[in-house]
């Protein structure tokens, strides 16, 4: 009996203990924080004040403590996350406006690494998209009859970008499995007939498996709409501007002497060869240093993109100003009707997206263009919970091209309007088509569980682990695997 009261009296002796230390943790945390303040264990310091201050973030010593160390660290990326997470806790005081003005330090200190740029110009919608790997395969589909100078050019305007970014960028030509496709076509039938589109020579669309950039597909016609074929200058030219698109810059440049000038008069037309200018160097250097949202591989990165475009909003203000710019630069061209109608759809401001899409469709001639516009009409109707006319619009936009951006939605789409069977024909094109994809397999195999055909849902699974065994550890996939029980 009494060696059980002992054991209780100790257990409770030992919990109290705990609570005791527990309580003053914090405390503890910033005495050595301090120590090691002054000692030189910067790393150390900013773990233990970060501890003190996620305790009680309104604690003045605490607060002051933790600021001192992220300042210490002198822009290290996990110091750029804290700064701005203590920016943006909901403390109003000193301490929050002396990490403000760091934070206008460090913006500071990076633009002037790369001045001159127009870093703010390349988020797709308010998505920082890149590669995160090396080196990025490229396959060039040569058709029969080419002229053999526009793989030249094409591979002469590749590795000048790789050589322009100090080869922090590398280049690999292969058939299998690549991350950017060239391919090229004639000018089709449509834009032949219209001589505003003189210069519709490329094309570059993205392939993402939601935060994973699959691919980057880019598309250079052959010939003007007189039917002669572009010189080696403006494929050069072009390809310079594509690649850069397809490395992850999608805005535009407001100068014309950059590669990355919104005017095809700047590409074309042109009979001497473009070279890049340090703006065009400087923003691709800048992006390949900064984290991606979107990206492939595990990317290499030490600036947080909040520093240099600040929260979403404003990086859509940034867009809209492009794209309003655009407008007055070209205001017979679809291209700035649609980016203004993007925006706007971000903003859920939906009447004015659809103003301007309306006003994009009058002056839309090539087939890629109009589908960009039907397939932003249908997204503004399943936003909005219009089905029936989500189905029209996304319908339309497959009637010019069959992109699996629009597959995926009409999935969606029968999915909402609980038509099963039709949504599972659209994820089975997309499995098909991407088999490697994590997102769509597991969508098809949900859709499968949710028909009661068991078996079918495992054969999808199964499949995907054996093409992708990355798969096997997703997180995604993990809450499925009970599945893989009705194996045949």
């Amino acid at each position: 009996m009494i060696k059980r009261v002992g054991i209780i009296v100790g257990v409770l002796v030992f919990l109290w203990g705990g609570f005791i230390l527990f309580e003053h943790k914090p405390e503890i945390d910033y005495k050595q924080a301090q120590k090691a303040f002054v000692t030189g264990g910067d790393e150390k310091a900013f773990k233990l004040a970060k501890s003190a201050y996620l305790s009680d973030i309104t604690n003045d010593k605490y607060r002051k403590m933790f600021l001192d160390t992220i300042i210490r660290l002198d822009g290290s990326y996990d110091a750029q996350e804290a700064l701005i997470a203590f920016i943006n806790d909901g403390i109003y005081d000193l301490y929050q406006t002396q990490a403000i003005e760091y934070l206008h330090e460090l913006e500071t200190q990076f633009a002037q690494k790369y001045q001159p740029n127009y870093i703010e110009l390349i988020p797709y919608n308010d998505k920082i998209v890149r590669w995160g790997k090396k080196p990025i395969r490229v396959c060039i589909k040569k058709p029969e009859n080419l002229d053999v100078y526009f793989i030249n050019e094409v591979e002469s305007a590749l590795l000048e970008w790789q050589r322009a970014t100090d080869n922090n960028i590398i280049f690999q030509f292969e058939d299998k499995n690549p991350d950017i496709t060239i391919e090229f076509e004639e000018l089709k039938e449509e834009n032949i007939k219209n001589n505003h589109n003189l210069y519709i020579v490329a094309n570059t669309e993205p392939v993402f498996d939601g935060n994973t950039l699959q691919e980057m597909k880019i598309t250079l016609y052959t010939k003007n709409n007189k039917g002669n074929y572009f010189t080696k200058e403006e494929i050069y030219n072009t390809t310079l501007h594509e690649v850069a698109h397809a490395l992850g810059i999608f805005g535009h440049s407001r100068h014309p002497e950059d590669v990355l000038y919104l005017s095809s008069s700047n590409i074309m037309g042109n009979k001497e060869y473009k070279k890049l200018s340090e703006s065009d160097i400087n923003t691709m250097k800048l992006l390949y240093e900064i984290k991606p949202d979107i990206t492939s591989g595990k990317p290499e990165f030490s600036i947080h993109p909040k520093i240099i475009f600040g929260e979403a909003e404003e990086i859509n203000k940034t867009k809209i100003s492009e794209a309003e710019n655009y407008i007055k630069q070209a205001p017979s061209l679809p291209n700035g009707y649609i980016d203004l109608a993007q925006t706007a759809i971000f903003s859920k401001d939906y009447d004015k997206a659809k103003n301007c899409l309306k006003q994009a469709i009058k002056y839309a001639s090539d087939n890629n263009t109009k589908f960009i516009i039907y397939y932003n009409f249908a997204v503004i109707c399943y936003e909005t919970g219009d089905m029936n006319k989500a189905l029209y619009y996304a319908q339309k936009a497959q009637e010019f091209r069959t992109k699996n951006s629009v597959t995926a939605l009409l999935a969606n789409v029968y999915y909402k309007k609980r038509d099963y069977k039709k949504a599972i024909e659209q994820y089975d094109i997309l499995v098909k088509e991407y088999p490697q994809s994590i997102m769509y397999s597991v969508n098809l195999t949900k859709l499968y569980i949710n028909q009661r055909r068991l078996i079918k849902a495992a054969k999808t699974l199964k499949n995907l682990i054996n093409t992708n065994p990355e798969a096997d550890t997703d997180k995604r996939v993990k809450g499925l695997k009970w599945v893989l029980l009705f194996t045949k």
